[in-house]
């Protein structure tokens, strides 16, 4: 373009076109690929991002001018930073959604049974949870409040804090240990526990399942289930 802009003193639909192409042999120069349809996404993407810097060093330029006559230039720490502070936010969305598509791999559909009451949620399968009842050696699927609030809709905040537990069916308190803590964890069966997978569902009789303080919300689920179920 720094060459042909002033030679061919472009305007309109030419100038348009003459952009998208360098714009485009840029592409195929950054980004090696013998896929021309990852390297059209790579393109789209790169005339996005032109667009879009464009769009903010504008808005800045009429903020501090209030017109668009560009008889002014920005100055070039502000067009530095607006591009930083941009990429910062795309960067960051890009990492959020990478997350996200990576734990959905190990997100799994599950449905509680238990007296009557039926819960469906989301869990995810997580190698660290390793815990197992001592009475029973059972391994042990962590659940949050709000699954066992649907589970048990009667049961009173005040027993469980209180660790009035004998209304739960095989309720008991084991030792739990973490990285920063240590602790008493509520132990209970459910009647049935049921995984979806791929090919086959797992159904589980007379599940162990304990409580947990955590809401689980960076792993979108309610529930962490333990690997040697998988097994």
């Amino acid at each position: 373009m720094a060459i042909v802009y002033p030679l061919g003193n472009l305007k309109g639909l030419f100038l348009l076109m003459a952009k998208v192409f360098s714009g485009f042999l840029i592409c195929c120069i950054a980004y090696k690929t013998k896929r021309i349809k990852k390297l059209l996404v790579f393109f789209i993407f790169f005339m996005f991002l032109t667009a879009l810097y464009g769009g903010i060093n504008l808005m800045i330029y009429y903020s501090i001018y209030g017109d668009f006559a560009f008889t002014k230039n920005l100055p070039t720490p502000i067009i530095l930073f607006s591009i930083f502070v941009v990429s910062y936010f795309i960067k960051q969305i890009y990492f959020v959604l990478y997350k996200k598509k990576q734990l959905s791999k190990f997100i799994y559909e599950i449905v509680i049974k238990h007296n009557g009451n039926q819960v469906k949620a989301n869990a995810y399968l997580d190698s660290g949870n390793v815990l197992s009842d001592p009475k029973t050696n059972a391994p042990i699927i962590v659940v949050n409040y709000k699954i066992f609030n649907k589970l048990f809709k009667d049961f009173s905040p005040v027993k469980l804090a209180t660790k009035n537990i004998s209304e739960l069916p095989s309720a008991h308190y084991i030792k739990v240990s973490t990285v920063t803590t240590n602790g008493e964890m509520l132990v209970f069966c459910v009647d049935s526990f049921e995984i979806s997978m791929p090919q086959q569902n797992i159904v589980l009789k007379n599940a162990t399942l304990g409580l947990t303080k955590s809401n689980f919300k960076n792993l979108s689920c309610d529930l962490l289930l333990n690997p040697k179920l998988m097994s």
